[in-house]
């Protein structure tokens, strides 16, 4: 494959002619399957796929001024393990182009952008990715998963064997499983479904929260909100001992006729065994209300 096809030599730094609308990116090279890549900068759009092939493609658009450097570490002829790039736009010039990124799917992957829509599928090994504004839509279940953004909204559709979704103000959706999960975010919602966990834990500031995925035996799951409301929806053959407790507000539980009462201070709490209580489900609020139920067939 081509080492490198953009006007420019490998590692150089790649200006835009003048009057040009657009660079055409188009890099190749053979790589060992787990090699390890990082692409930060600015960008509007970018796909990731992970592919059964040990070699690497990048290819897509960026707009009139911006700048690509960056390459492999290694030398021609010997497959690649390690690979970064940076895609800077100047001043004033509004950030946009298209990059799709073709990577063996045990790559190890890291990504930085600013508002961007990024989009993965096909991915086993590891994949970190860093946001301030836009999505991220990630249909791949790699070994370890983490998505730290600001304002983008986060949603997984994939089941990671361990993940970790962050957010200020975006929304987190996980449809999926996963032994071993953590969501936060500050003023987002967090929604998850779908799926199997094994240690799962959810912290929100006024997010509210909805959890509707099943429980492995001996399952954990803790949700701590400051004002967010938290609804979780058990299945019909849930086993979990709950223990829920808001300082403020008032506790639904629908799931037996056992009623919350008072707390030792304020506000309310409630305990109920569900099936052999072999699991553990702990619901903390201050001022958000909590509301237990089964899930409709």
């Amino acid at each position: 494959m081509r080492t490198l096809i953009l006007r420019a030599a490998l590692l150089g730094p790649l200006p835009i002619a003048a009057g040009v609308a657009q660079q055409q990116v188009d890099i190749g090279r053979r790589t060992a399957p787990d090699v390890a890549l990082r692409l930060v900068g600015s960008f509007a759009k970018l796909t990731v796929v992970g592919w059964d092939r040990d070699s690497v493609s990048i290819t897509g658009t960026l707009p009139k001024g911006a700048r690509l450097d960056g390459g492999f570490a290694e030398t021609r002829g010997v497959p690649a393990r390690n690979g970064k790039w940076f895609i800077e736009s100047p001043v004033g010039v509004e950030t946009g182009g298209a990059i799709e990124l073709r990577v063996p799917s045990r790559a190890r992957l890291y990504v930085k952008a600013n508002s961007a829509d990024v989009e993965a599928t096909g991915l086993t090994g590891e994949f970190d990715l860093s946001l301030v504004g836009g999505s991220a839509r990630i249909t791949a279940s790699p070994r370890t998963l983490s998505v730290d953004a600001m304002d983008a909204s986060v949603t997984i559709d994939a089941s990671p064997g361990w993940v970790r979704l962050k957010t200020s103000e975006g929304d987190i959706t996980m449809r999926g499983s996963s032994p071993d999960a953590a969501f936060t975010t500050v003023s987002g919602a967090v929604r998850v479904s779908n799926g199997v966990y094994e240690r799962a834990r959810i912290e929100t500031v006024t997010g509210a929260v909805t959890f509707a995925g099943d429980l492995a035996r001996n399952a954990s799951l803790n949700i701590e909100t400051h004002s967010g409301a938290v609804e979780v929806l058990f299945g019909a053959n849930a086993s979990a001992g709950i223990d829920a407790i808001t300082l403020t507000a008032t506790i639904e539980n629908l799931l037996t006729k056992q009623r919350a009462v008072a707390g030792r201070e304020r506000g309310q709490e409630l305990g109920v065994e569900l099936g052999t209580g072999d699991g553990r489900v702990v619901i903390r609020t201050f001022r958000g209300g909590i509301r237990l139920a089964s899930r409709k067939r």
